[in-house]
């Protein structure tokens, strides 16, 4: 109880710093973090390769929620990001099928005018990347660049996240 509690106001004090909400999952945004977000054109993924990396996820945590240790817990759960991101990564760059507009020079250029256009203003870009289905953005939230403290606003279509 005394766990969850210490949870909960952990949890209003970031709500208040704006760097966490929830939406279907949880969103934690440390302040002077360093984020990698990559979002894909819709239809870039077959339905089956989305439905497996959807059950394979779903497995994978049931597992590790039974795990007793934190420190286990904990390390299960990053094996398991790097496996899920990998495969998913994997899955973008060798499908053959679908949309492929980024791979047209005059829309990836509209692409990375938006990502330099919130750069100082909503994050500090880092790098990025843009790939015939997919695109990369690493990026800081920090004020030590003078950017502002809240997250970028992501558009909520169905570009992405498996």
């Amino acid at each position: 109880m005394k766990n969850s509690r210490a949870a909960s106001l952990v949890a209003q004090q970031l709500k208040k710093q704006k760097s966490y909400y929830r939406r279907k999952l949880p969103h934690y945004h440390p302040p002077d973090g360093t984020m990698h977000v990559v979002f894909r054109l819709a239809g870039s993924l077959p339905p089956r390769a989305i439905e497996e990396l959807r059950s394979t996820r779903a497995k994978r945590e049931t597992m590790i929620a039974s795990i007793k240790s934190q420190k286990h817990k904990y390390e299960e759960w990053l094996s398991h990001h790097e496996a899920y991101f990998a495969k998913f990564d994997t899955l973008l760059d060798g499908n053959t099928t679908g949309p492929r507009w980024l791979a047209d020079s005059r829309v990836a250029e509209i692409v990375a005018e938006a990502i330099h256009f919130r750069d100082k203003r909503q994050y500090g870009l880092l790098a990025f990347t843009i790939m015939p289905n997919h695109v990369h953005v690493v990026y800081c939230r920090t004020t030590r660049l003078g950017v502002l403290q809240e997250p970028p606003q992501i558009i909520n279509h169905p570009l992405g996240y498996p």
